[in-house]
């Protein structure tokens, strides 16, 4: 069971890492603007913004190396029992809700700053599987301090 949750949050954390890069550095500008990224990026550079891809594939490499750190240090780790796996790889999606949006404001600022009337939907709609699995991992993170508290509890009585 401890291996699946290692490989099974590892998959997961690495394609949230990579769809966060993606969205950030091509899809989110193609969306927001409604244009062909050359062309974006092209408009955006004439009214003075530009996009940077390097939070992009920052975001996407620390989403990476988090995963393979977590992933390593559970593995070797023999008293860290799946739920101790499960709580981290909770703690690290969580955190890449902060990440992910600290990471793409330049970009959606430049975005907004060239196309005053930007489609802002169809990048919500790109966004929201990240926003979306950031939430449920805290829930699953909440559910388990609840659960460790009242076992905790249970024993004292």
């Amino acid at each position: 069971m401890k291996v699946f949750t290692v490989v099974a949050g590892a998959v997961i954390v690495v394609a949230y890492a990579v769809w966060g890069m993606l969205v950030m550095n091509h899809l989110g500008l193609v969306a927001g603007s409604g244009l062909p990224l050359d062309e974006t990026l092209a408009t955006m550079e004439s009214a003075g913004e530009r996009a940077s891809m390097v939070f992009g594939y920052v975001f996407a490499a620390l989403g990476v190396g988090l995963a393979g750190w977590w992933a390593a240090s559970s593995l070797l780790k023999r008293e860290r029992g799946p739920i101790g796996v499960l709580a981290g790889w909770c703690a690290i999606l969580v955190g890449g809700a902060a990440a992910y949006f600290y990471t793409s404001i330049y970009n959606l600022m430049s975005l907004g700053d060239t196309f005053f009337d930007w489609h802002q939907d169809p990048l919500a709609d790109l966004q929201r599987p990240l926003y979306l699995t950031s939430g449920l991992a805290l829930v699953v993170l909440a559910a388990l301090g609840l659960g460790f508290l009242a076992r905790g509890i249970a024993r004292r009585r």
